[in-house]
């Protein structure tokens, strides 16, 4: 009689390809690929799955995948270096959140990591000044409403001078400039 060897140990999650990473980052209705999106970055760690060099938070930032987010979160899987890691041109998942408008990501990475309202891209741009670049009406308030955003702080201008109001008649939001007062 042949003795069959028991197995204590737990297979460990299944991997996932990148592409199909990529794929379950704009699937914010499941539980399951928020899960699979989990184990991939415990896996994988926040590295550049694309040839801009976005990370699987750029792509859940840009889609708005807030399931996906507060599960990475409330887990534990991010650190404020994750969340603050640029792609190629510098911006953070906050940054595409603030292009896109994705304001509900926005609300939920600040909450996390106030200071990354303070991060800059290569060209010197904070989420504050693409937020404006964008016309981001909704985002730029919920940046300014912060607090730690004055209308003289440094983030508030590129190191070439260039101020949100530039950033925001540069691209013709010119209906949009009111929303570009300070108290």
């Amino acid at each position: 009689m042949a003795v069959s060897p028991t197995n204590s140990f737990t297979a460990p999650p299944p991997i996932i390809s990148r592409s199909r990473a990529f794929k379950l980052a704009s699937d914010c209705n499941s539980s399951e690929s928020s899960t699979l999106l989990c184990n991939f970055l415990r896996q994988e760690g926040v590295q550049s799955i694309d040839a801009r060099g976005n990370t699987l938070l750029h792509f859940l930032a840009m889609y708005g995948n807030l399931s996906a987010f507060k599960m990475l979160l409330g887990d534990g899987i991010l650190t404020n270096e994750d969340l603050a890691k640029g792609n190629k041109k510098g911006d953070t998942a906050l940054h595409e959140a603030a292009k896109l408008g994705q304001k509900e990501i926005m609300e939920v990475l600040l909450e996390y990591e106030r200071d990354l309202v303070m991060v800059s891209n290569n060209s010197e741009e904070t989420p504050l000044f693409t937020a404006a670049s964008g016309g981001k009406k909704e985002v730029f308030d919920l940046l300014i409403k912060d607090g730690r955003i004055h209308s003289d702080h440094y983030v508030m201008a590129r190191t070439d001078g260039s101020t949100v109001l530039h950033a925001a008649i540069m691209e013709e939001y010119f209906s949009e400039l009111t929303f570009l007062s300070f108290q």
